[in-house]
């Protein structure tokens, strides 16, 4: 990915490993944790350069590059013992922090009623399809009268299946796809799957419901892993 494009996230990852050193504290001592965030500094900047050139004005670009340090932070991990399990958990829970941080209270209402807005979805998935062919690509998909989504998206291709391909870890995708659960949720957005691509399906069906007044919010969510359990 170019330069240009990851230097004004650097801010975002820099709370990112913040948080994860808070949730890690207590699970590492002060050396070990040291050396694990440093690697993982270290990891991304080696694989800056091939991180899928996902656009600038790609909505999810920061995804991409969050997620490129999350890789490198887990794979130092679990290196160490930790499950996938316990990544995602840790991950949530330093996601939840930062979504959270990143956000104004105020503007949660605003961003759910975007983010569940029809002409939203239509307008970025429209421009996926110009987009390159490191970015993601989604169709747009209307609830019919039975359905009691506001809004989907039938995701066909996701620039973290490549960039977990030629980094050689496929078996993080399915966990790292969990994230979306918890940023949504936090956004007051009810995220539903059937699918995904992680799990070789031909397509993530993302489904997208504002939530209801008093509805919480949820930062872990452990049952969402049952599945994968088998795959560690």
């Amino acid at each position: 990915m170019k330069e240009t494009t990851i230097r004004p996230f650097l801010p975002m990852l820099e709370r990112f490993e913040g948080f994860f050193r808070e949730e890690l504290s207590s699970r590492l001592s002060k050396e070990t944790l040291e050396s694990v965030m440093k690697k993982a500094i270290d990891d991304f900047r080696h694989v800056s350069a091939i991180i899928p050139d996902v656009p600038a004005t790609s909505p999810w670009v920061k995804n991409i590059i969050g997620i490129a340090y999350e890789i490198g932070l887990w794979k130092e991990l679990s290196s160490r013992g930790w499950s996938l399990t316990e990544l995602s958990i840790v991950t949530q829970k330093a996601l939840g922090k930062l979504t959270l941080s990143s956000v104004p209270p105020g503007k949660i209402p605003e961003i759910r009623d975007m983010l569940c807005s029809p002409d939203y979805v239509r307008r970025i998935a429209s421009a996926s399809r110009v987009s390159s062919e490191d970015d993601w690509l989604f169709d747009c998909v209307m609830p019919d009268e039975n359905d009691t989504f506001d809004v989907g998206m039938n995701i066909i291709r996701c620039p973290v299946a490549k960039l977990c391909s030629v980094l050689g870890v496929k078996r993080f995708f399915p966990y790292l796809c969990v994230n979306d659960y918890i940023s949504h949720d936090i956004l007051g957005v009810r995220l539903t799957r059937t699918q995904t691509l992680s799990h070789a399906a031909p397509c993530c069906d993302f489904r997208l419901t504002r939530k209801e007044k008093g509805e919480g919010t949820v930062i872990v969510r452990p049952e969402l892993l049952r599945e994968f359990a088998n795959n560690e």
